[in-house]
């Protein structure tokens, strides 16, 4: 892309808006600090390229590239800031965990009477599920619904995966329940919420309902299936999932084959982990690591 951006100069051609927010967003995929200054400083010298969508894209670099105190001073020295804008530098303290920064900037943009949107309360939502901040999670679900905002997927999977990472399944099932339809997603992070608060039961469950109403389980899904067998012990229910993932075709991914090692060792079949084991097409750390506990245990 750079490259491109030099020949196009080269050859007199006068960059714009779109070019410049092209070239930010691969040096931010790229993590390139360094040229993303230089772009930086070619955009102040042409002002009248200097528009919203330029502006955010500078953020976006600052952030990604570790520099979150220049992403800042960037966002402060904007005027007529939009929610897009917002969202970019809220995203970038989330990307950073600050989660103090990301909700006084929430605060702040209330008080400046911008109307948070979808990104902004998944964004959010997203470091209260890391950080397992149930309270600020609950506070983001009462704004959700006082700013009178339709339970989407994409909010109500947040919401689900919050709840669940934070201990609240109950909660979460609710969330579930008032989707419309829910997703495969959905189904995944339910799922999760369920086997990491210790109800590999429920579970299970959930995966032999998404089967039923003929949903195709992902590679996630089978991971969690797997895991809730395990904590289980749950030997006819492993060697059924293990059926399946066979059938598909994923046996050989590393993340799925160590999930499948880990719950025949907690089954107590060393021997069936082996040979997930041996048939590996790549044997990770992982991989070796959960192999070798199975052997000590």
């Amino acid at each position: 892309c750079m490259n491109l951006f030099t020949h196009m100069q080269l050859e007199g051609v006068l960059p714009d808006e779109v070019t410049y927010s092209s070239a930010l967003t691969a040096l931010c995929a790229e993590q390139n600090y360094s040229e993303g200054r230089c772009m930086h400083a070619r955009i102040i010298g042409c002002p009248y390229v200097l528009d919203i969508v330029v502006e955010t894209a500078i953020i976006t670099m600052y952030s990604n590239c570790g520099h979150i105190d220049e992403a800042r001073m960037m966002f402060d020295a904007l005027d007529g800031r939009n929610i897009g804008i917002w969202n970019a530098m809220i995203t970038g303290y989330t990307q950073h965990r600050s989660i103090k920064e990301a909700f006084l900037l929430f605060y702040e943009l209330h008080a400046e009477n911008i109307t948070p949107n979808n990104v902004t309360f998944v964004t959010l939502l997203s470091i209260c599920a890391d950080e397992v901040a149930l309270n600020l999670g609950v506070l983001m679900h009462d704004q959700i619904i006082s700013h009178g905002i339709i339970l989407s997927l994409e909010i109500g999977n947040s919401l689900v995966d919050m709840y669940g990472k934070c201990g609240s399944v109950i909660t979460a099932q609710h969330v579930f329940d008032k989707l419309v339809i829910p997703d495969i997603v959905s189904w995944n992070v339910l799922m999760a919420g369920y086997v990491e608060n210790g109800l590999a039961e429920k579970a299970l469950e959930c995966f032999h309902h998404l089967k039923h109403k003929n949903m195709s389980p992902t590679f996630v899904t089978y991971v969690w299936g797997m895991k809730a067998c395990g904590n289980l012990g749950a030997s006819a229910r492993i060697y059924e999932l293990h059926a399946d993932i066979i059938k598909i075709g994923i046996e050989e991914n590393s993340f799925i084959g160590s999930t499948l090692i880990d719950g025949y060792v907690k089954y107590g079949s060393i021997t069936e982990a082996r040979k997930v084991f041996d048939d590996l097409s790549l044997q990770t750390i992982v991989s070796v690591n959960v192999l070798i506990a199975g052997y000590t245990e």
